[in-house]
């Protein structure tokens, strides 16, 4: 592979099959016939028979071949023909001589072959008409060479001129379904340019051009001419390359509990002949990651021949929702002094593809108040799928109250029993609502003797706790008169 970007070596037939009868040809040589294309010539000459055999056996005998030559000028020396006798006399009569200097229509001729209309500045006439193409056949021009490519201009190669034209004239016989191959025969006086700052030059350039964009094949030759009939047989063994169709783009969800898509798709591919493989990069079955992944395509021939690359988008959507996991219900009693307790809890989440996050509310950590909450945790994973999970707290006043009893109390009396009247017990709760009792109440009538009160507080949660002070009653016997 040279700068040019194209490959540059002389045909390896041990990669081309002999295949009979894949399909009917229309073959045009387009061959430069200036004095430094004598070696180049006589070489096809010698090759011709078996140039036209392998033509023959690869198309079922169903073929037709047609010769144009060029120099300054263009000229149909046969039109399209089946008869083989006529396109072998005609080789055979190619008059060499002619050009000036690095000068060559070659792409005018083409130009001619693809279009069919004559070239502006060709002022010699083209000859007999070259004939048209057969619409239902493989159409194959094969162009030799030795110099850039060029008009009828009388003006050697120009760069942004003669090489952007090549290229019109390549994108040209695209269109129309034609196929040029290029023998560039080397004479060691390759022409970098500006615009082609290459080793190989424009005419790699340009006739790299020719055989990719039309898919046909570029090939180098010596400049003794050698091989140059073997090249042109090993193009026209089979010149054709396979055409491929890819799939429209895929969208496809992810497989369950991964974050990819195991995505297989078919690639219809045709050609003249049998022996076609198809590779894809990444290729059928692969598991795709979730995105958008660009597959590309080709298909290669038993022959060699490569289609041009056809691509597609294979796009794994994540529609699997997380899996929250949320902690069973908790029941927590409340922290010491206050009527609520600070719970901290672990929630997580599980999901197919990273990313995932869990958010609850009230969060861990938070102060919960006496009594049941409910905990909602939501799951969000990076694709925006969703999904819920909740559990309970519940916090308990497991708390005694605090009691505190009055004084004992001692009085005497003259009479039994006395009402005596106490002050209330002092109660206090970590939650409100808490409340006592004293046994005997307040304002009770006690007996002489001494009487043990007991008072209870309960809390709202039915805890308890007591207290007791003694009331002592004392009786006075008096002789006389007793006073209090």
């Amino acid at each position: 592979m040279n700068a040019s970007g194209f490959t540059a070596t002389t045909p390896n037939l041990a990669t081309s099959l002999m295949q009979s009868g894949c399909k009917c040809a229309d073959i045009v040589l387009v061959i430069d016939h200036t004095t430094s294309l004598t070696a180049a010539i006589d070489n096809i000459r010698l090759g011709l028979a078996s140039i036209i055999t392998t033509a023959q056996t690869a198309t079922g005998g169903d073929l037709k071949m047609g010769l144009v030559t060029f120099d300054d000028q263009i000229r149909v020396n046969q039109p399209l023909t089946t008869s083989i006798p006529d396109i072998t006399a005609a080789v055979n009569a190619i008059a060499v001589g002619g050009g000036t200097g690095n000068r060559a229509a070659s792409d005018a001729a083409l130009d001619y072959v693809v279009t069919g209309a004559q070239p502006a500045k060709c002022m010699l006439p083209v000859g007999h008409p070259l004939g048209s193409f057969r619409s239902e056949c493989f159409k194959i021009a094969v162009v030799v060479t030795d110099v850039p490519p060029g008009s009828c201009d009388q003006m050697g190669y120009q760069d942004g001129d003669d090489d952007v034209n090549a290229v019109r004239v390549a994108n040209l016989a695209k269109m129309n379904n034609i196929i040029i191959s290029s023998i560039l025969v080397d004479d060691g006086s390759r022409t970098p340019s500006p615009l082609h700052p290459l080793p190989g030059g424009v005419e790699e350039f340009v006739m790299g051009s020719y055989a990719t964009i039309t898919g046909g094949r570029f090939r180098i030759v010596p400049a003794n001419g050698t091989g140059t009939g073997t090249a042109i047989e090993g193009i026209i063994r089979d010149a054709t390359p396979p055409s491929i169709v890819c799939p429209a783009n895929i969208t496809r969800p992810t497989d369950a509990g991964r974050c990819t898509a195991a995505v297989t798709f078919t690639v219809p591919v045709s050609d003249n002949c049998t022996g076609v493989t198809v590779s894809c990069t990444p290729p059928s079955g692969f598991a795709f990651p979730k995105g958008t992944t660009t597959v590309t395509c080709k298909a290669t021939d038993s022959s060699g021949n490569m289609s041009q690359p056809c691509s597609f988008t294979v796009a794994v959507v994540d529609v699997e929702a997380p899996t929250p996991i949320c902690p069973s219900n908790i029941t927590q009693s409340t922290d010491p002094g206050v009527c609520s307790a600070i719970v901290k809890y672990t929630a997580t989440v599980m999901d197919n593809c990273p990313g995932a996050t869990i958010v609850c509310t009230p969060a861990s950590m938070t102060t919960f108040q006496k009594g049941t909450t409910t905990v909602t945790c939501n799951a969000l994973d990076a694709s925006s799928n969703m999904a819920s999970c909740s559990f309970t707290v519940t916090v308990v006043d497991t708390e005694k109250p605090k009691i505190a009893c009055p004084a004992d109390i001692f009085t005497t009396t003259g009479n039994s029993p006395v009402v005596i009247s106490y002050p209330n017990p002092v109660v206090s709760d970590n939650c409100p609502g808490v409340t006592f009792a004293c046994t005997p109440p307040t304002n009770s009538a006690f007996p002489i003797g001494v009487t043990t009160v007991t008072c209870t507080a309960t809390d709202t949660s039915a805890n308890q706790s007591s207290c007791n002070f003694m009331v002592t009653v004392e009786a006075v016997k008096c002789d006389t008169i007793c006073f209090r």
